[in-house]
């Protein structure tokens, strides 16, 4: 078995977040993300996923070359953690915390929801990406039931804070 190539680009991001628990208390934070990317295997050895022969149902352009093991989800298709992890994070990027199957069922989507669990599991999110998803989450979450502003600015440098 060959060493996975690991490849890795790093960019942080900013973001000041105020919350609004209720008239009048606000708790609010700033966060630096680091995100880091880097090519994911699965574990031949691991006994508790399921591992299946059929191409990748979430990358669109699989290559014929590509031997990679893929893991079965809930719903029946299958993944690699890269490709999952990539649907997942350009969902959350969208605004949306609901993880959905985007693969063809019958020439329909599929849009089984996947438990955040799961995904993380087939996922094989690394510490840094646990964190980035929980994080985001967590802040969607409560943009859709709390009253809540978030300001988000690149870093460029030093950052100044103005605090409202």
């Amino acid at each position: 078995m060959q060493e996975p190539k690991v490849k890795s680009s790093v960019d942080y991001t900013y973001s000041w977040y105020v919350f609004t628990l209720l008239p009048g208390i606000e708790l609010t934070s700033l966060k630096m993300n680091l995100v880091d990317e880097e090519d994911k295997i699965y574990d031949p050895r691991d006994t508790t996923l399921t591992f299946v022969d059929s191409p990748d149902d979430l990358d669109p352009l699989p290559s014929e070359e590509d031997d990679s093991l893929r893991a079965q989800m809930s719903c029946g298709h299958a993944v690699t953690p890269e490709s999952l992890t990539g649907w997942c994070r350009s969902l959350l990027d969208q605004g949306n915390y609901v993880f959905k199957c985007p693969a063809l069922k019958d020439g329909e989507r599929c849009n089984a929801i996947w438990p955040y669990r799961e995904v993380r599991r087939l996922a094989a999110l690394t510490a840094e990406e646990i964190e980035y998803f929980e994080e985001n989450i967590a802040r969607l979450a409560a943009m859709e039931f709390c009253d809540f502003k978030a300001f988000t600015f690149a870093a460029s440098g030093l950052v100044s804070l103005i605090i409202f």
